[in-house]
């Protein structure tokens, strides 16, 4: 059983900066949570400000134990990049009251002072071409940082 898994962020040639599979991720494979709700507002979590738009996905979102989760809809190869239909994640915001016109804050959860600091800065700021997160069997969602 795969311990790790890891996710490298990288140019897209889909748009900016990407999120790529560094290992082998298997189909199902719930890696990661995407957002925390507070009440109307999101909070978008690290690595999901990454996931670029495609209309055949290899994620999907999901609702995970009261949690906005990534979860594969399929096997996923290593330098393949992580992708997401924004249509189906707004479906399943929906379902929870948010719609897509309301706040999202893209930052960190590491700690709430690198959280307030990562909300004035962008994604590429905060993690640049090669940063890599290393998932660990989940869904606590915790990272750790190479």
């Amino acid at each position: 059983m795969q311990e790790q898994i890891i996710l490298t962020v990288n140019q897209s040639r889909i748009s900016g900066l990407g999120l790529f599979a560094g290992t082998q991720i298997p189909a199902n494979t719930i890696l990661f949570q995407s957002f925390d709700v507070y009440g109307k507002f999101l909070l978008e979590l690290a690595p999901n400000s990454f996931l670029n738009h495609s209309i055949t996905p290899n994620l999907k979102t999901i609702m995970h134990n009261g949690k906005l989760c990534k979860q594969t809809i399929r096997s996923i190869a290593p330098g393949e990049e992580l992708t997401v239909d924004y249509n189906q994640t707004n479906r399943v915001l929906a379902t929870i009251g948010i719609t897509p016109a309301q706040s999202s804050i893209n930052t960190d959860f590491a700690s709430n002072t690198q959280a307030m600091y990562d909300a004035n800065r962008t994604p590429a700021q905060q993690y640049p071409i090669g940063y890599k997160f290393v998932l660990g069997l989940m869904l606590d969602t915790r990272i750790v940082y190479q």
